[in-house]
């Protein structure tokens, strides 16, 4: 079998686990912060009001049970959120963003997605769904395409005589181990979660599949889907250049790619400088700006002239000339069954 075979597979069992779970009746009320008490004296209104409430002892009797229920209701809304806001202060305190988040976000609406108008490239400002949609697609296609020069033609991995050891189990387990929970999936909807707490034979299936990609280099169709989802990072909304593209990808393909990933590091770290920081592992950007900030007060100190050079690419990530990036790869020794 293929490794999109396998990949179906085992997408179906992870597609029938979820429609099993979701099947699950919900014993919660929609307002679980309503006390029990309060419960009781609306069960009991309900009970008075089948009854009937024709003689005025009855329809009395029933307007002050209402009046106590939406009295008691008040004191148990403001209950709830007290202890949501007290909650949330103490996750504040505590630096704990996610849990803090999660608390504000009980406190707030229902989020919605808005479609806000965009430009297309000729400055036309488009208002319906599937134009602005189209609109996106055309941008991230001309955005992501690849210069005429940096094409390269795909090496054939069964011409390739050194090939790089198989992979092996325990790599795919860490790699597992690895995978980030509290992340949104990709096109497959698995999430981290349920691939962490699966059995065996799920790490026994990805192990399969993840084997014959390397062997082959053909990766499952659904691996190379991407669902975009564009975040404003300023100015005017209707500017696609005005907002950051984030790929939700399969979880499961970042499997293989962390074990890619592992075993490049042993080519590439021993030829990064030491003065190279970010995206490298015990070396981040706060050292560096740490460092450039002791040289501006040594500056200002000494009264000494200093020179600062400050490159910022514009979508850095999004315009990478892969075939450059082969090229440098092949120069730094690392082998062609990778690139």
């Amino acid at each position: 079998m293929e490794a999109n075979d396998l990949w179906m597979e085992l997408g179906q069992a992870f597609e029938c686990a979820t429609a099993i779970n979701n099947t699950t009746t919900n014993d919660h009320p929609k307002k679980p912060w309503i006390t029990s008490h309060t419960w009781s004296l609306i069960a009991e209104r309900r009970e008075l009001k089948g009854r009937g409430i024709a003689d005025d002892n009855n329809k009395q009797k029933y307007s002050d049970l209402s009046k106590t229920i939406d009295r008691c209701i008040n004191n148990d809304r403001n209950s709830y959120v007290t202890s949501i806001c007290e909650e949330i202060e103490k996750h504040a305190n505590s630096n704990q963003p996610r849990d803090l988040f999660k608390k504000v976000k009980m406190l707030s609406k229902t989020f919605q997605v808005h479609y806000f108008p965009i430009k297309d490239a000729h400055g036309v400002r488009l208002a319906t769904k599937p134009e602005i949609i189209e609109r996106w697609q055309q941008y991230c296609e001309n955005l992501m395409a690849p210069e005429e020069e940096d094409v390269q033609s795909h090496v054939d991995l069964e011409n390739i005589q050194e090939r790089e050891p198989p992979i092996i189990k325990s790599e795919v387990e860490a790699a597992i181990h690895k995978l980030n929970k509290h992340k949104s999936p990709g096109s497959d909807n698995i999430v981290a979660e349920m691939i962490k707490n699966s059995s065996s034979k799920v790490t026994d299936l990805l192990h399969l599949i993840c084997t014959k990609v390397w062997d082959n280099g053909k990766w499952p169709e659904r691996w190379t889907e991407s669902i975009y989802i564009p975040l404003h990072k300023k100015g005017a909304k209707d500017e696609c250049g005005n907002y950051r593209t984030i790929a939700l990808i399969s979880h499961t393909s970042k499997a293989l790619s962390q074990i890619i990933q592992e075993r490049l590091k042993n080519y590439l770290l021993p030829q990064i400088p030491p003065e190279q920081v970010g995206f490298v592992p015990g070396r981040g950007t706060r050292d560096q700006l740490m460092n450039l900030r002791q040289i501006i007060e040594k500056v200002y100190e000494y009264n000494v002239p200093a020179m600062f050079c400050f490159l910022d690419y514009t979508k850095a990530f999004d315009t990478v000339q892969w075939g450059k990036l082969w090229n440098i790869l092949s120069e730094m020794g690392v082998p062609k069954h990778f690139i």
